[in-house]
């Protein structure tokens, strides 16, 4: 017994619901009831970027980051750390992507380390035997001077 809610030909608009939306099946796994989507201005470990945005959409408990930051010509060894995520991270599970417009990031093999229970992440490179952050300017690896870095970063939150 399906019922279609609107037409090929026309559309709704906006749907106000106050309970929910179950895709995909009735049981509780496939209800969507708490979505989210807003924009913040990242915070960089004490570092002021050239430029800087982030957005984040959340769906249940997990969300997706995406920020940018734009460096200028100033050497900052300090490490590249986001202060302020959207929402706690719940425990340290989670992953990143990043992608650079002028250093091969890839030959670095770089990931994004959680502090557990908290709003910041970092970008790490394994060195021989030793986890090594990422700098913002001076030393490699780093992002360099004028130059741009997205970083799409995706965990879970308690709630």
């Amino acid at each position: 017994n399906a019922i279609d809610l609107g037409r090929t030909s026309t559309r709704f608009k906006d749907a106000y619901l106050s309970g929910g939306v179950y895709l995909g099946g009735t049981g509780a796994a496939n209800k969507i009831s708490d979505v989210e989507t807003g924009t913040f201005t990242p915070t960089w470990n004490g570092y002021t970027p050239y430029g800087t945005s982030g957005k984040y959409v959340k769906i249940g408990t997990q969300v997706t980051v995406y920020t940018t930051l734009i460096t200028d010509a100033a050497t900052d060894g300090s490490l590249i750390k986001l202060n302020n995520l959207p929402f706690q991270i719940a425990g340290t599970q989670g992953g990143g992507m990043v992608y650079h417009n002028s250093v091969p990031l890839y030959a670095y093999n770089i990931y994004t380390l959680f502090t557990a229970n908290s709003t910041i992440c970092e970008l790490k490179t394994v060195s021989g035997s030793s986890e090594v952050g990422v700098a913002y300017v001076s030393s490699d690896p780093s992002m360099r001077g004028y130059s741009t870095l997205h970083w799409t970063i995706i965990y879970a939150t308690a709630s």
